[in-house]
């Protein structure tokens, strides 16, 4: 899985150079990256460490509905910045999750499927918020002006994305499926999830959390891009952040890096938000702060954290 990730990482960047590397100036490649501000960068990390207590809150949402008895909130970011600071340092795709079902098996004494299950409802619950604002953003571009070229894929993708969450969810409750062993877990894995993720009791509480956790990542690409001198507008970001955070958070790759490039330079790069050379900058620069923002998960992590009561569910 380690060197499936790198592998398909390097193949985006491979793909990428293949096709607008001899239309890149290296020189402004590297002038973006020497000059932005370091008020830029301490924007982008706080901005990114508000996005990992969105993530952390959405996760404490799912683990009580889960009737879990679970850490405080402080312990829970913890884990979150420590789960993103080991993933850099061992570059497999799911590391992050690995984690805090580790965290969840042998800190809170939960049953290893009930540990599993809050992260994938975690994961699914991501990708609804990325797809619901990805089809929201669609409107935006075409009224834009966005060339059909890059918003029919996007429709494309994010209906797919829908349609796949409702077939894990439901389909898996169908005897043919259940026959097949992986589809059949999946199904298992997930068979709670609308009443765990996505109750009336805090349904609205988690849309409005996955709108934000998009959105800060949005605003980190904008930050970034102000502090190397481009004032891109923020809409030309957002409109495109559902889309980028996609391929940052997917767990095939080693932690987005050339899938984000090649998504950056494709949507800011092709309807001149930026420059080609300016939009692989930004895109270099993200990699960078967040493995600057996840640094601290070395040193805030409490390796002696207290054991948390077994969750009241029977798994």
């Amino acid at each position: 899985m380690r060197w499936i990730g790198i592998g398909l990482s390097l193949a985006f960047l491979a793909g990428l150079f293949f096709f607008v590397g001899p239309q890149l100036r290296a020189s402004e490649i590297v002038d973006a990256l020497k000059t932005i501000a370091p008020w830029s960068l301490a924007v982008a990390i706080a901005i990114f460490w508000s996005n990992f207590a969105i993530s952390t809150e959405r996760y404490r949402l799912i683990l009580h509905n889960m009737n879990i008895s679970a850490p405080g909130f402080d312990v829970l970011f913890r884990l979150t910045i420590f789960s993103m600071f080991a993933a850099h340092l061992v570059p497999a795709g799911p590391t992050a999750d690995i984690v805090r079902a580790g965290f969840g098996r042998l800190k809170m004494g939960l049953p290893m499927v009930t540990a599993i299950q809050s992260v994938v409802y975690d994961r699914v619950l991501a990708l609804v918020g990325l797809a619901v604002l990805g089809l929201m953003m669609l409107p935006v571009q075409i009224v834009r002006g966005v060339p059909v070229v890059l918003w029919a894929p996007q429709l494309v993708l994010w209906l797919a994305s829908l349609l796949g969450i409702l077939f894990v969810v439901w389909g898996g409750r169908i005897s043919r499926i259940q026959r097949i062993p992986f589809l059949a877990t999946l199904g298992q894995l997930s068979s709670d999830f609308v009443p765990v993720a996505l109750n009336p009791k805090t349904g609205i509480k988690q849309t409005l959390l996955a709108l934000a956790y998009c959105t800060t990542y949005g605003l980190v690409i904008w930050a970034i891009a102000c502090g190397m001198g481009h004032p891109v507008r923020v809409m030309d970001v957002l409109e495109f952040s559902p889309l980028i955070f996609l391929v940052q958070s997917a767990p095939i790759f080693y932690l987005g890096w050339g899938a984000r490039e090649t998504v950056l330079v494709g949507t800011l790069g092709l309807i001149g938000a930026l420059s080609k050379e300016q939009a692989l900058a930004v895109s270099i620069t993200v990699g960078m702060v967040f493995f600057l923002a996840a640094t601290p998960g070395a040193i805030v992590w409490l390796s002696a954290s207290p054991k948390a009561p077994k969750s009241t569910d029977s798994v």
